[in-house]
């Protein structure tokens, strides 16, 4: 039997509107829903309806529908906040896709023509047994891990889990408050909605009031009505509540497709000035960023980090700027991804990300890979530098720059220069190559430039001519490979010798 954990964001509007504004987490809120992007507070008129409320606004007297101007009569203190849909729809597919870590199908109330609601569906079916012995308290276990991930993205939710998307979706928004998991067992989901108003019912709002008039308040009133008398005032409707009053619930769920690259973004209502504000911001990216890519399996390679500047001080191209983090190995924990964007943006300083203030942030995840998954061993301990060591290399090279850190290996080459390579972190290693020169020291590390030398003992090494012929460029008819003590550094150089200059090339040490 199909089992599908519906989450109900009852309070979504307002969660989103104070994660833009914190400073409105005490006050009583109204939030405006708009299709128009370039819609703000500024253009809220008086008659403009409020699409949901604050807890503290209801108590107020506020509700949902009210003019602007009607709200403000009940409450001067009332602060009025305009949402986005593009928002909303970009915050429930960030939920989809984080919970995917949960079931191998989501879905999204913008696919269902069946719900107007913020909701997501997550199939778990034959998922419980993966978190308790009984399915009945994985399923509660499971539902607990859900509400925690969903919380972990800053928004307030409620779970159930049912037979059926639509009877979980009833259950999560109108089922009183309960301190257990709302976890409906397999064919109970008729008594399940018989205890749920009318209203939990895909209706109309016309049918809904008409059956309200007429004192039919819970589905199990309007399961005692004859069927034939309800059929023709529910016309298209009845064929779907029919089958919902028996506990019969088969509708599918679109599933949701994640997309390649995920992006994470943040308006801000005051404009931020200082590079340690940019990190405040980062953490609430990073942990959104780092919850969708757990969910989907992958690994972050290139992170890029987006700065959008008040348009009263820049215009046109130079009013975005983008910041590339190259990642050595797949990253996804959002503190890892948070500790690598601080030591990027500490290394880049404030001169070069604060150009102008600040008015939005956004966080890519530019390339994603699958990350290797392998089993843990129950008996054996694992070693701390195991998950440490991916983290230390990302923070270097966030630090250092691309191509200063990895693995030193040893190339196919008859050129003592280029015998040695820096190879990315987690790269394969290539075939163990037999020593070309029987005899002779051969450098180590080399040095960035080569620069001139003035030494007046060295160990002459080996005489090389005419190296790789076969390849193009340009080849010295004779050099002379030595090695000397440097004194102002105080280690054994390797010099490259010739009839005009001497050169060190590379560090023994």
């Amino acid at each position: 039997m199909r089992r599908v954990a519906a989450i109900a964001l009852r309070s979504l509007l307002v969660d989103l509107a104070r994660l833009r504004s914190p400073e409105t987490a005490a006050s009583p809120l109204a939030v405006v829903l708009t299709q128009q992007q370039d819609r703000d507070e500024r253009s809220v008129l008086g008659n403009t309806r409020i699409s949901a409320v604050s807890p503290e606004a209801v108590e107020l007297g506020v509700r949902p529908g009210m003019t602007v101007a009607a709200a403000r009569a009940r409450s001067a203190d009332l602060r009025v906040r305009v949402v986005h849909a593009a928002r909303v729809k970009q915050t429930l597919c960030a939920i989809a896709e984080a919970c995917l870590a949960f079931g191998a199908t989501t879905a999204t109330s913008l696919g269902a023509r069946w719900s107007d609601d913020e909701l997501v569906w997550v199939d778990v079916t034959g998922c419980a047994h993966l978190h308790a012995s009984s399915e009945i308290e994985g399923e509660r276990v499971l539902a607990g891990l859900i509400s925690a991930r969903v919380a972990q993205l800053g928004h307030a939710c409620r779970v159930a889990i049912a037979s059926g998307p639509r009877i979980a979706a009833a259950v999560a928004r109108f089922a009183p408050e309960s301190p257990r998991a709302l976890v409906i067992p397999p064919k109970k989901n008729r008594e399940a909605l018989h205890r749920l108003p009318i209203a939990a019912l895909p209706m109309s709002a016309a049918t809904t009031q008409w059956l309200e008039s007429l004192g039919l308040g819970l589905i199990r009133d309007l399961a005692n009505v004859p069927r034939a008398s309800l059929g023709a005032r529910l016309g298209r409707e009845c064929a779907d509540v029919m089958l919902l009053i028996d506990g019969d619930d088969r509708a599918p769920l679109c599933a949701y497709v994640p997309e390649v690259s995920p992006t994470e973004s943040l308006s801000l209502e005051y404009a931020i000035e200082r590079a340690e504000q940019i990190v405040f911001v980062a953490k609430a990216l990073c942990d959104r960023i780092g919850a969708r890519l757990e969910g989907r399996g992958e690994g972050a390679l290139l992170l890029v980090l987006t700065l959008t500047y008040d348009r009263a001080f820049v215009t046109g191209d130079a009013r975005t700027a983008s910041f590339p983090v190259v990642l050595p190995s797949p990253l996804c924990r959002a503190a890892d991804l948070l500790s690598v964007l601080r030591t990027r943006i500490d290394a880049l300083g404030h001169q070069a990300l604060v150009r102008a203030p600040i008015a939005q942030v956004a966080l890519t995840a530019a390339q994603v890979v699958v990350r290797a998954l392998s089993t843990a061993a129950m008996f054996e301990p694992e070693a701390k530098a195991v998950r440490a060591l991916p983290r230390l290399c990302a923070e270097l090279v966030a630090e250092l720059g691309d191509g200063c850190v990895g693995t030193l290996a040893v190339a196919d080459s008859w050129r003592i220069t280029e015998r040695t390579v820096l190879l990315p972190f987690g790269a394969p290693r290539p075939r163990e190559l037999r020593r070309l020169h029987a005899t002779g020291a051969e450098p180590l590390r080399l040095a960035r430039t080569p620069r001139p030398a003035d030494v007046q003992a060295y160990e002459l090494v080996l005489r090389s001519e005419s190296i790789e012929w076969w390849k193009p460029g340009k080849h010295a008819d004779c050099t002379e490979w030595a090695t000397a003590w440097v004194v102002p550094t105080g280690a054994r150089a390797m010099l490259r010798m010739s009839s005009n200059e001497t050169l060190i090339v590379g560090w023994m040490d």
